[in-house]
């Protein structure tokens, strides 16, 4: 009975879209799950074209909303949209009256397809796209529609997200991942659920220090740099197929200054980067286009194309990462969307387990035992676990699992992991840094 009373207490709104209209639903981080949806209904008589990132929405279908999601429907037609959930759920619901994102970026998806298709006919390595700037929502957005576009003309672009900080598509905060995308990105899939990916833990949240230098953390860029290292072998093998002439599209965080200049500088020069599209920073913007203005690239490519989307599409700003984080993590170690995930602790004794810790000087990053007086300092603390027989170091290695610090007993430590099973009898590694999940007691 109780189970009927909660699905009576959804409301229902129709919204109407006319041709290249948008609509905006911000899902509460409370809604209960499999309980808001949106069905896409044709008006006038017309089929209904309606798309969410780029991947098309079919007509009469239930799509469930993820909880903490932030969706963007956009319709090519005329077209109904039914929104059902929660009053705050539909309180979240608007239209705006700034131009939408979608025609740019599908206009920058077919000068890519193009030079796809030259890649094709050379046998060359696809384009290397960077997304930077200082709205971390359009890249990102933008980045999930440009794969979807690319995937529905038979593409299967490799997505690099540097973003270790609010809003990893693919792994958690205080890492950064890649993963091959061969088919669209649905508007009701939990994307890190559904890709195989490969992720690096870089201890933090903060890629930029808040000093007055602005200097990037040293772990942030070690590790950037060695996960672009192995997309760009990857690229280099496969440039003979499909997945070679599809490129890469990577999302790099909001950076400030010259920090920003010098770290992307750096990528172009040592990874065959062929395009940047800044978002929102005129500064950087300008200084990339002067600097590729006349210079060629590397690999016998043509310059470096610097374009840029300017402020006045529409869009919604993320949160504050203080406010973000607690959800992230809950929802990665507990499950999200409609998948309930049962964590498992585990306790391991000192005796099969080291901690190490990141230890970042001027230009480089270490790894460092914590000390048993310093152990009640990583409770909280997300980290990255390693398999002692199967790694040279850490640093160079990608974990396989993640874990969160839960306590500190006399006879070892207590580790939630996001699911139940065994851990290798054998010596682990567990590595942490600054990245921490606080919860209320």
């Amino acid at each position: 009975m109780n189970d009927i009373d909660d699905v009576t207490q959804n409301s229902s709104i129709n919204i109407q879209l006319s041709v290249e209209n948008e609509v905006f639903i911000k899902v509460p981080q409370s809604e209960p799950r499999c309980s808001a949806k949106v069905v896409v209904q044709s008006a006038s008589g017309s089929e209904a074209r309606v798309e969410c990132l780029g991947a098309p929405l079919f007509v009469d279908v239930s799509y469930y909303l993820i909880p903490g999601e932030q969706v963007a429907l956009f319709s090519w037609t005329n077209a109904v949209i039914l929104i059902e959930g929660s009053d705050l759920l539909l309180r979240n619901v608007f239209r705006t009256s700034i131009r939408s994102l979608n025609r740019a970026i599908i206009e920058y998806h077919s000068f890519l397809h193009e030079v796809r298709a030259e890649s094709e006919k050379s046998l060359i390595e696809g384009p290397i796209t960077l997304l930077c700037g200082r709205d971390d929502s359009i890249k990102l957005s933008t980045a999930k529609t440009l794969c979807n576009y690319a995937t529905r003309t038979g593409w299967k672009p490799l997505l690099v997200d540097l973003d270790c900080r609010r809003s990893p598509i693919l792994g958690i905060p205080g890492s950064v991942s890649a993963s091959v995308v061969e088919f669209p990105i649905t508007l009701d899939e939990v994307f890190s659920h559904t890709h195989v990916s490969i992720t690096f833990f870089v201890g933090t949240t903060e890629p930029q220090h808040q000093a007055e230098d602005k200097m990037l953390s040293p772990s942030y860029v070690h590790y950037s740099r060695f996960l672009l290292s192995c997309c760009n072998d990857r690229l280099t093998k496969h440039q003979s197929n499909i997945f070679g002439w599809s490129g890469m599209i990577v999302i790099v965080p909001e950076l400030m200054d010259n920090a920003a200049v010098n770290f992307i500088t750096d990528i172009v020069e040592a990874h065959n980067v062929s395009h940047i599209l800044t978002f929102g920073d005129d500064y950087l913007f300008h200084k990339l286009h002067i600097q590729y203005l006349t210079r060629v690239g590397l690999h016998g490519r043509s310059k470096v194309q610097v374009d840029r989307i300017s402020k006045g599409h529409s869009h919604i700003p993320l949160p504050p990462l203080e406010q973000m984080l607690p959800g992230i993590f809950h929802s990665y170690f507990h499950g999200s969307g409609p998948i309930i995930f049962q964590p498992s602790q585990w306790l391991k004794s000192f005796e099969t387990i080291e901690i190490l810790r990141f230890k970042e000087s001027t230009d480089q990053v270490q790894l460092i035992t914590v000390e048993k007086d310093e152990l009640q300092g990583i409770v909280g603390c997300i980290g990255a676990l390693f398999h002692f027989d199967k790694i040279g170091t850490p640093l160079n290695s990608v974990p396989f699992a993640y874990v969160r610090v839960h306590s500190i007993e006399p006879t070892g430590v207590f580790l939630l992991t996001t699911t139940p099973f065994t851990f290798p009898s054998d010596r682990l590694t567990l590595v942490i840094g600054t990245v921490r999940w606080i919860t209320s007691t």
